[in-house]
């Protein structure tokens, strides 16, 4: 009787749960970096408008988003850098 019962496929695929949870745990730990690299650049940003008379007429907000810009990046004189 139970011999000719085909077996049953498990429904549960642990798969599907995996994966939010690492794409939760991913996007905590991107969070976590940009927080970080932001915290940086402020007291970098804070350092440079402190100490250094070259940078007394950049303001702070721009001075921390041109250390954090990525695309176009761009020495402390403001020069562009040749890839």
């Amino acid at each position: 009787m139970y011999a000719d019962t085909p077996l049953r496929r498990p429904t549960f695929d642990a798969s599907k749960l995996i994966k939010p949870v690492n794409a939760f745990f991913a996007g905590l730990f991107n969070a976590y970096l940009q927080s970080r690299r932001m915290q940086a650049a402020m007291s970098t940003a804070h350092h440079l408008k402190a100490t250094n008379r070259d940078f007394a007429n950049l303001g702070y907000h721009d001075l921390v988003q041109q250390l954090l810009d990525d695309q176009h990046p761009r020495r402390l004189d403001g020069s562009p850098v040749s890839k």
